[in-house]
């Protein structure tokens, strides 16, 4: 059988989960992957998968391609459709399944209610199977909702220091008020921490405007070997990287500014199931650095061990149900 699965270009957590899915499935059917290419680097892709670069549009400041699906309705050839955040696939004519903790319309408040509207009764009428995460799923119970665990095998290992911290503000775009305000922060945190005892690792746009100040900064990589070195991680709570920091056992500390209606329903969720050593702004955050000791982190990865996980095959399970 073939498959065609579509990434939301939106934040590069959706396409990182679109590829793992894909080189899972791809072990059983056919896959087209469709997704921005740009986005893919160091993230490895089966060689069984045949990628179609795609970008629905963009996601910012309430601007949507509300028309993106017109040039793929026709999609005859797929025996079924994956969807990674994109309820427009609900318009395509073949079984659909759809990935989403969230609809992007939904978290931004974007202004085109008569097209949601459509689509959303589509959904309901169709009883489209709406998959997402067993703890972060926020979608309306009216639809046809399907719990799964994280993505991917738990990876994590015990850990010898405090030293290596990534600092993770995300991919997905935020306000320039918002932004100036992080760095500012920034600034802050690292003429207060102690240099000599800690390791930090940026998101390339800060480091670039930090690194002339700062010498014991680097830019930040999110591939397996530089995520097994990390002791802690100070995050933006998007769910990419709340879910590399789980399977890497990274024990978290959440960052506090004024981020969109997705990252403080995942910050509540983290703080109910106890995933977080804490919250707060950077001045809180640099004092409790100095005060943890290791045996917390290690405790931290033991919760993470045994939290839900290939949820892959969680997904290939419903498949199969509803394909054969």
């Amino acid at each position: 059988m073939k498959a065609a699965i579509f990434a939301s270009n939106n934040g590069k957590g959706h396409i990182t989960r679109s590829i793992n899915i894909a080189n899972f499935l791809s072990k059983y059917f056919k896959i087209d992957l469709y997704l921005n290419i740009k986005k893919i680097s160091k993230i490895k892709i089966s060689k069984r998968i045949n990628k179609i670069n795609f970008q629905h549009g963009r996601v910012k400041h309430k601007i949507y391609a509300l028309r993106w699906s017109k040039n793929y309705e026709k999609l005859c050839k797929y025996n079924f459709i994956i969807s990674d955040n994109l309820p427009e696939v609900v318009n395509f004519n073949s079984i659909v399944f759809i990935y989403a903790n969230f609809f992007w319309h939904d978290v931004l408040n974007i202004n085109h209610l008569n097209h949601f509207k459509k689509i959303n009764n589509r959904l309901q009428n169709k009883r489209i199977p709406i998959f997402g995460n067993y703890m972060f799923q926020k979608i309306d119970k009216k639809f046809k909702t399907k719990k799964i665990g994280f993505i991917g095998k738990f990876k994590g290992k015990q850990k010898k220091n405090k030293k290596n911290i990534l600092v993770s503000l995300g991919t997905a775009d935020i306000s320039l008020k918002t932004e100036k305000k992080i760095l500012n922060d920034l600034r802050t945190f690292f003429i207060k921490v102690d240099f000599e005892n800690y390791n930090f690792f940026i998101d390339k746009k800060y480091f670039l405007k930090l690194k002339s100040i700062f010498k014991n900064i680097q830019v930040a990589k999110y591939d397996a070997i530089s995520l097994s070195k990390i002791s802690l991680a100070i995050i933006k709570p998007g769910f990419g990287i709340i879910t590399d920091c789980l399977k890497f056992g990274i024990p978290m500390i959440g960052i506090k500014y004024k981020f969109n209606k997705e990252f403080i329903y995942n910050s509540k969720i983290l703080l109910s199931y106890k995933l977080l050593i804490a919250t707060g702004n950077l001045s809180f955050i640099e004092k409790k650095i100095k005060l943890l000791k290791i045996s917390q982190l290690n405790k931290m990865v033991k919760v993470y061990k045994n939290l839900r996980w290939n949820g892959e095959r969680d997904l290939l399970n419903h498949l199969k149900r509803s394909l054969y």
